[in-house]
């Protein structure tokens, strides 16, 4: 009999879920560049961290840390009404919404991973079904089926060579789902899209998930990271319009800005996920939001749980403290827009300069390199994703990381998402060595990341 440490079925499930993007960076781990054990390790450029604002948020962070004796205390499980009344502010300023958010619209969860989860727990039961879209952010792989018996329903609906959305394919996929017996409960969407790095047409998917009467979760994480409207300024040194004028200018639209979704779909199906761990730079603070503004029984579900899982009350006032400063708040999204234009300037002059393909972004802190031309002349007409994983070790070994196409479930091999939100300099060597492993002759390898 296996030894399976006398472990419960729920926990035996949770081993047996394979996450390929997980896998890919686990495995790269011990590879790459660590400031004390080892600094000579491989450039990450295969994780979406921003680093082009880790100073000033440093800086301020050092300066929101004041508590005070009723944060030694026990919190509120979703978020202090104080905090919540912040972020509504917030919502209300960058993400245009057509109702106002309201303090008791949002719950605070421990980052967007979090908030995705305890969605999926309220809105789906064992064995039943979350649509998403491929090629995806592969972590959702953990985020939706840890601990709940969901299944991902992945469909390949973007065009391999434009990567834009075919939704008549998208409704063929939902009705062969039908005739199985495949029950569908939600659909998910990242807006703008991790890794396309581009908006979505939400209202189409709006009114898809409303013709099947599904719920439909809008990923927003990147949703001030749409530096597209910001690269006019770095080739037009005079431009000085305000930050909130080119947001307005932007491609991107929140789900919450949509003006007539009563008319589009039945509102409580309709939910927003963000964290601060992209826009700001915050990924170990472990702070996310879910913004519902219509479901108050999807609330009161969420809040009964989220005694288990919440952020912390130094964290509460800290986040509190941070966005209580409105002018610097704005200041920093202007910042972090303008370098980020800048870093993706530089890195697409690079990256077509030296003939190596890549989709254009409009937000985000990645490009999503199509590499399938170098993966066949290394590996022949019709490569496989173990092709793939003897480019990402030839990579590795040459002192480069960046995400394989397998861990965002691409229909094919040959893709790869490149961090860009780095610091120059190394950012430019992690450009150089991608160049040079890609026109070397590939290594041989035992074994495989």
């Amino acid at each position: 009999m296996e030894n399976t440490g006398n472990l419960s079925q729920r926990a035996l499930t949770n081993l047996a879920v394979t996450c390929p993007m997980r896998t890919a960076f686990l495995g790269a781990l011990s590879s790459l560049y660590h400031a004390t054990d080892n600094p000579a390790g491989a450039i990450n450029l295969g994780m979406a961290q921003n680093d082009l604002i880790c100073n000033e948020m440093l800086e301020k962070i050092s300066s929101s840390t004041p508590l005070r004796e009723v944060d030694l205390s026990y919190g509120d499980p979703h978020g202090s009404k104080r905090l919540r009344g912040r972020l509504a502010g917030f919502f209300n300023t960058y993400f245009n919404p057509h109702t106002p958010v309201l303090d008791n619209h949002i719950l605070v969860t421990p980052g967007a991973g979090a908030a995705v989860y305890q969605l999926a727990t309220v809105i789906a039961d064992v064995d039943e079904y979350i649509m998403v879209p491929s090629p995806y952010y592969g972590t959702f792989d953990l985020d939706i089926r840890l601990n709940t018996g969901i299944r991902i329903f992945t469909v390949g609906i973007f065009h391999t060579e434009t990567l834009s959305v075919d939704f008549v394919l998208l409704h063929r996929a939902m009705e062969k789902a039908t005739s199985q017996g495949l029950r569908v409960k939600a659909i998910l969407i990242n807006n703008p899209h991790n890794p396309l790095g581009h908006r979505e047409d939400i209202k189409l998917f709006i009114y898809f998930a409303s013709r099947y009467n599904i719920h439909i979760i809008f990923d927003e994480v990147y949703a001030l990271s749409t530096f597209s409207p910001f690269l006019r300024e770095e080739t037009n040194q005079g431009d000085h319009t305000s930050v909130r004028d080119k947001l307005a200018e932007s491609p991107f639209c929140s789900a919450l800005a949509v003006d007539n979704v009563p008319q589009l779909i039945d509102p409580k199906l309709v939910h927003v996920v963000y964290s601060l761990s992209k826009d700001f730079g915050l990924n170990g603070l472990r702070v996310g939001f879910i913004i519902d503004q219509y479901n108050d029984y999807l609330k009161q579900a969420l809040i009964l749980t989220s005694s288990f899982s919440y952020i912390s009350t130094v964290t509460d006032r800290l986040v509190y403290n941070l966005f209580s400063d409105t002018v610097w708040i704005d200041k920093l999204i202007h910042t972090n827009l303008q370098r980020l234009a800048a870093s993706y300037i530089r890195t697409t002059s690079f990256l077509s300069s030296h003939n190596i393909k890549f989709f254009p972004a409009q937000s985000g802190h990645f490009l999503f390199l199509d590499l399938r031309d170098d993966l066949r002349k290394r590996c022949g007409d019709i490569p496989t994703f173990s092709d793939e994983a003897d480019l990402l070790n030839d990579l590795l070994h040459n002192g480069v990381y960046i995400a394989p196409g397998e861990g965002f479930h691409t229909v094919e091999p040959g893709f790869f998402r490149m961090t860009f939100s780095v610091e120059w300099n190394t950012l430019k060597r992690g450009l150089q060595i991608l160049y040079h492993t890609l026109r070397s002759e590939p290594a041989t390898h035992a074994n495989k990341v």
